[in-house]
């Protein structure tokens, strides 16, 4: 015993606190200095050797156990058959319980989230990696996927909740959205509001002359971070395949929580839960950093130029999403505050999970501030429309079909002569690196071209697999 308590666990937490990496630490420190002075003599074959293994075990078993403690903890809170203010405080003192410090809690976050994402289960070789390779589902081609959590970041006044409205107008309907992007079969939709009024949202959907299937769209006013057992049973009572939420500050950190906390990453750790294990998307809207830029009164709207650091909040809101979108307003020749009644929306992929989109993609719509609508104008700035590139896609995959072996397969430059010259050849490649990307459904295959005698980069080559 040392100082009334035993030594052991003293070395325990001797070991796992931080130390100055510029000061050599002989014979573990202190510890063995205070045992030396108690008469204990170092043999010599310990000198230099290091911890004894079963301190190295018993750290690594404390972490595990907290580790799996936290996962617990949150089930149970979830599926507690409290009130909703219960389990919110319940959440809200989940570390002190646990007796995990700030810093310990952050990692732990991290690491259920990655947990979560599946990247854990790793496997050895590539061909195993690839073999493993899970299918996307889109509900929205080009646009949204099944199991995942996407966060639309924004200047207020950009039209997040009215992009929202018309996406559950169209998924409810079935009916394009925005005049470009098809919509396979109408759904139900669940829409969480709680950044407006009811009354403001009434507002808001008369102006915009929404027409929903009103047996399909769902309505959710009250809500707190202590009603996910809630949310759950409405989504699974109503079948809805996407769930809106509006916004993550007024929705998580209202009751004071600071949206930098680590905390806030628990909640994507479990929205995100919540998609997976239902197979829906989840759409949750959020607000970027003050721009100190902003435009001021006479001057033509300013382009503000988005990124993963411009979102409001903890990284971990960014890090446990499985997308990331920004919506700006993008600056026009000769247009003016006054006269800008038809800004141009750019929507844009700052991160992306799944084969549905890519990183850096532009959408641009054309607004109406008259009945805050979008109107599809292009992807990524190319002249195509949406029917074009899915046509494109099927002249694709046909021609691709009559080379089915590595031997026979072409290369983008010949796929586009093929195809026709109204599309570019940086759409070809766009195409068949999507047609890669969900080779599970489309079967095309990617191979490296042959090097000439001249080198130089040979390409890449595709072929159907048969």
């Amino acid at each position: 015993y040392v100082n009334g308590g035993a030594l052991l666990p003293w070395i325990d937490s001797l070991i796992a606190s931080p130390t100055d990496d510029t000061k050599k630490v002989d014979k573990w420190g202190s510890v063995w200095k205070l045992a030396e002075e108690n008469n204990w003599k170092l043999p010599d074959w310990a000198k230099g050797c290091l911890p004894p293994k079963i301190l190295a075990e018993g750290l690594l078993e404390k972490s595990a156990k907290l580790a799996v403690e936290l996962r617990e903890a949150i089930t149970a809170i979830e599926q507690s058959e409290v009130s909703p203010s219960q389990r919110l405080l319940a959440m809200q003192n989940l570390r002190k319980e646990l007796k995990i410090n700030k810093q310990d809690f952050t990692q732990l976050v991290s690491i259920l989230q990655t947990e979560l994402s599946g990247e854990k289960d790793r496997t050895k070789t590539f061909a195993e990696s690839m073999k493993k390779r899970i299918k996307t589902e889109a509900i929205i081609p080009r646009l949204l996927a099944k199991g995942s959590v996407t966060l639309l970041a924004a200047d207020g006044g950009c039209g997040k909740s009215a992009l929202c409205y018309r996406l559950s107008e169209a998924l409810t309907t079935g009916n394009d959205f925005a005049g470009g992007y098809k919509i396979p079969k109408a759904v139900p939709i669940l829409f969480v509001q709680k950044d407006e009024p009811e009354a403001d949202a009434q507002d808001k959907w008369e102006i915009q002359g929404l027409e929903p299937n009103g047996d399909l769209f769902h309505m959710m006013w009250d809500w707190n971070p202590g009603m996910f057992p809630e949310l759950r049973q409405k989504i699974e009572e109503t079948g809805a395949k996407v769930v809106f939420m509006d916004s993550f500050a007024s929705l998580f950190a209202e009751s004071g929580t600071s949206m930098n906390d680590a905390e806030m990453g628990l909640y994507v750790y479990m929205l995100n839960r919540l998609a997976s294990e239902l197979e829906i998307a989840i759409v949750v809207t959020h607000h970027l950093k003050k721009d100190q830029s902003r435009q001021r009164p006479g001057q033509a709207p300013q382009t503000r130029s988005v990124s993963k650091s411009d979102l409001y909040g903890s990284a971990y809101l960014v890090n446990g999403a499985s997308s990331v979108w920004s919506l700006y307003i993008e600056q026009e020749m000769g247009v003016t505050e006054e006269n800008n009644d038809t800004p141009l929306i750019v929507l844009k992929v700052l991160k992306n999970r799944n084969s549905i989109q890519e990183i850096g993609e532009k959408v641009r719509f054309r607004g109406n501030k008259e009945d805050l609508s979008f109107e599809f104008v292009s992807l990524n700035g190319s002249n195509l429309t949406l029917n074009d590139l899915d046509t494109l896609r099927v002249k694709l995959i046909k021609t691709l079909s009559s080379h089915i072996e590595p031997e026979t397969a072409l290369s983008s430059h010949v796929l586009h002569g093929l195809v026709g010259d109204k599309y570019t050849l940086q759409s070809v490649q766009r195409e068949c690196k999507s047609l890669v990307k969900n080779a599970a459904t489309t079967g095309i295959v990617r191979i490296k071209g042959k090097t000439t005698k001249k080198g130089g980069n040979p390409g890449n080559r595709y072929y159907k697999a048969s």
